[in-house]
């Protein structure tokens, strides 16, 4: 069974997204980061990562979002906030974001959960 990491909102913190990638990063099949990371597209730490912006990011080279297949799962990744996925109250609206990963033909998948 393929498994994947999904990571997002490091706020700039780059050595927790190291810790987690030098935990994960031999024992998964894909590793997705998913915005709010405040660093440069062009960081290394996001070699091998399939990135998009966050509404923190300032750098116009990551992509607003993108669908990525591996080992016949295919994933739509965004941050959400380009589809109006966020709330002040209650839950947050998910339709246009499911609607846009429906279009992609993406897959549900059952998160992985570390914390340090």
């Amino acid at each position: 069974m393929s498994q994947f990491l999904i990571v997002s909102d490091i706020h700039g913190d780059r050595s927790i997204f190291l810790d987690i990638l030098e935990h994960w990063q031999s024992q998964v099949d894909g590793i997705f980061y998913n915005g709010d990371s405040e660093l440069s597209a062009d960081d290394k730490v996001f070699e091998g990562v399939s990135t998009v912006i966050g509404n923190m990011d300032g750098d116009p080279d990551f992509v607003d979002a993108r669908s990525t297949t591996i080992d016949g799962i295919t994933f739509f990744q965004t941050h959400g906030h380009l589809y109006d996925a966020t709330s002040l109250l209650g839950w947050a609206n998910l339709q246009q974001m499911n609607q846009a990963a429906d279009k992609a033909h993406a897959h549900e998948v059952n998160p992985i959960t570390w914390t340090k």
